[in-house]
């Protein structure tokens, strides 16, 4: 389902393969989806390291925290995309903390507030694999990645989704 408020940047929230997946993290995107849902999220992609691609980045890491996200985030994105992390993570070191002592541990505990890099994507490749589901990246010229979704539904039939916002590489469909 479609979670951006924006026509110029894409987001998608998609359940394939008993999976939670979010593509895209722009602004407001932690108000369009339910808690329970960000709760549970399996994965983040990022497109790009452009603004609108990330903005809502910090809220999807807070929100899911608060909601009882049981464990770190994991996060892939274009090259680079380590180093967002680190820095966001070391930006709220000090409000999590706070939190925590002031407000109660979050019910995922301390631990679950960070976000952690997935894969930062250099070339195209294989980016979450879990036997019935795949989320392969490809990476374009100018940053931009698009992503393809390939999973197997409970009849065992397996579908495609590919996520090509605009200015990103053509993907295999």
């Amino acid at each position: 389902e479609a979670c951006s408020r924006s026509a110029t940047s894409i987001c998608v929230f998609a359940r394939a393969g008993g999976k939670r997946l979010l593509f895209g993290a722009p602004a407001g995107v932690g108000n369009e989806i339910a808690s329970a849902e960000l709760a549970r999220l399996d994965g983040l992609f990022l497109y790009s390291l452009r603004p609108e691609d990330i903005e809502g980045l910090d809220e999807v890491r807070n929100l899911s925290w608060q909601a009882g996200r049981p464990g770190p985030l994991s996060v892939s994105g274009p090259s680079g995309i380590s180093t967002v992390i680190d820095g966001l993570n070391r930006a709220y070191e000090v409000s999590d903390a706070l939190i925590f002592v002031e407000d109660g541990a979050p019910a995922g505990g301390f631990d679950a507030a960070l976000l952690e890099t997935g894969h930062e994507v250099m070339e195209d490749s294989v980016v979450f694999y879990t036997g019935d589901l795949k989320v392969e990246a490809t990476v374009g010229m100018n940053d931009r990645l698009s992503y393809r979704v390939d999973y197997r539904d409970v009849d065992e039939n397996w579908h495609t989704l590919v996520i090509q916002p605009c200015g990103a590489p053509d993907i295999a469909r």
